[in-house]
Protein backbone atom coordinates (compact mmCIF):
# COMPACT_ATOMS: atom_id res chain seq x y z
CA UNK A 1 0.00 0.00 0.00
CA UNK A 2 3.07 2.16 0.00
CA UNK A 3 2.34 3.28 -3.49
CA UNK A 4 -1.15 4.40 -3.11
CA UNK A 5 -0.82 6.30 -0.22
CA UNK A 6 -0.97 9.37 -1.56
CA UNK A 7 -4.00 9.27 -3.88
CA UNK A 8 -5.80 12.27 -3.60
CA UNK A 9 -9.52 11.74 -4.75
CA UNK A 10 -10.21 15.62 -4.20
CA UNK A 11 -9.78 16.49 -7.43
CA UNK A 12 -10.93 13.69 -9.50
CA UNK A 13 -13.96 14.72 -6.98
CA UNK A 14 -13.93 17.74 -8.72
CA UNK A 15 -14.49 16.70 -11.97
CA UNK A 16 -16.95 13.60 -11.03
CA UNK A 17 -18.62 13.90 -7.59
CA UNK A 18 -17.59 10.25 -6.48
CA UNK A 19 -19.95 8.18 -4.46
CA UNK A 20 -18.03 5.04 -3.97
CA UNK A 21 -13.89 4.17 -4.76
CA UNK A 22 -12.54 1.21 -3.80
CA UNK A 23 -9.02 -0.05 -4.47
CA UNK A 24 -9.12 -4.39 -5.50
CA UNK A 25 -6.56 -6.76 -6.60
CA UNK A 26 -3.28 -6.68 -5.83
CA UNK A 27 -2.87 -4.06 -3.48
CA UNK A 28 -5.67 -4.85 -1.08
CA UNK A 29 -4.44 -8.69 -1.22
CA UNK A 30 -0.52 -7.26 -0.17
CA UNK A 31 0.40 -9.19 -3.20
CA UNK A 32 1.68 -6.12 -5.31
CA UNK A 33 5.15 -7.01 -7.86
CA UNK A 34 6.73 -4.01 -9.39
CA UNK A 35 4.82 -4.85 -12.46
CA UNK A 36 1.49 -4.57 -10.67
CA UNK A 37 -0.99 -1.79 -11.53
CA UNK A 38 -3.71 -0.41 -9.38
CA UNK A 39 -7.26 -2.19 -9.70
CA UNK A 40 -10.02 0.23 -9.02
CA UNK A 41 -13.86 0.72 -9.22
CA UNK A 42 -15.10 4.16 -9.35
CA UNK A 43 -19.03 4.82 -8.79
CA UNK A 44 -19.97 8.79 -10.08
CA UNK A 45 -23.52 8.85 -11.36
CA UNK A 46 -21.33 12.35 -13.25
CA UNK A 47 -20.15 9.62 -15.32
CA UNK A 48 -23.39 9.26 -17.17
CA UNK A 49 -23.14 9.97 -20.84
CA UNK A 50 -19.49 10.12 -21.29
CA UNK A 51 -17.32 6.36 -23.02
CA UNK A 52 -15.68 4.01 -20.61
CA UNK A 53 -12.87 5.01 -22.42
CA UNK A 54 -13.12 8.82 -21.80
CA UNK A 55 -13.59 7.83 -18.32
CA UNK A 56 -10.85 6.26 -17.66
CA UNK A 57 -8.86 8.71 -19.43
CA UNK A 58 -10.04 11.32 -17.05
CA UNK A 59 -9.90 9.32 -14.17
CA UNK A 60 -5.92 8.66 -15.12
CA UNK A 61 -4.97 12.32 -15.27
CA UNK A 62 -6.84 13.48 -12.14
CA UNK A 63 -5.18 10.47 -10.21
CA UNK A 64 -1.42 11.26 -10.50
CA UNK A 65 0.22 8.15 -9.67
CA UNK A 66 3.77 6.83 -10.86
CA UNK A 67 2.06 3.38 -11.99
CA UNK A 68 -0.69 2.51 -13.80
CA UNK A 69 -4.52 2.39 -13.22
CA UNK A 70 -6.90 -0.19 -14.19
CA UNK A 71 -10.10 1.32 -13.21
CA UNK A 72 -13.75 0.47 -13.56
CA UNK A 73 -15.49 3.97 -13.90
CA UNK A 74 -19.39 3.33 -13.42
CA UNK A 75 -22.54 4.74 -12.40
CA UNK A 76 -24.31 3.62 -9.58
CA UNK A 77 -27.06 2.14 -12.67
CA UNK A 78 -24.42 0.27 -14.57
CA UNK A 79 -23.32 -0.98 -11.20
CA UNK A 80 -26.57 -2.64 -10.53
CA UNK A 81 -26.55 -3.75 -14.42
CA UNK A 82 -23.03 -5.31 -13.89
CA UNK A 83 -23.73 -6.98 -10.44
CA UNK A 84 -26.63 -8.80 -11.61
CA UNK A 85 -24.64 -10.16 -14.55
CA UNK A 86 -21.80 -10.55 -12.89
CA UNK A 87 -23.21 -10.97 -9.11
CA UNK A 88 -19.39 -12.85 -7.84
CA UNK A 89 -17.16 -10.46 -9.35
CA UNK A 90 -18.42 -7.27 -8.39
CA UNK A 91 -19.62 -8.63 -4.81
CA UNK A 92 -16.22 -9.93 -4.24
CA UNK A 93 -14.30 -7.27 -5.67
CA UNK A 94 -16.15 -4.59 -3.13
CA UNK A 95 -16.49 -7.11 -0.15
CA UNK A 96 -11.93 -8.17 -0.55
CA UNK A 97 -11.50 -4.52 -1.51
CA UNK A 98 -10.56 -1.40 0.30
CA UNK A 99 -12.98 1.26 0.75
CA UNK A 100 -11.68 4.56 0.07
CA UNK A 101 -14.12 7.19 -0.20
CA UNK A 102 -18.01 7.17 0.55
Amino acid sequence: MEKIHKINLEKLNSVFTLKEVYITGSFCKGETTECSDLDMIIISDDFQGISHFKRREIVEKYIELSLPIDAICLTSFELQVATKKSPNFFENEKLEGIKIWG
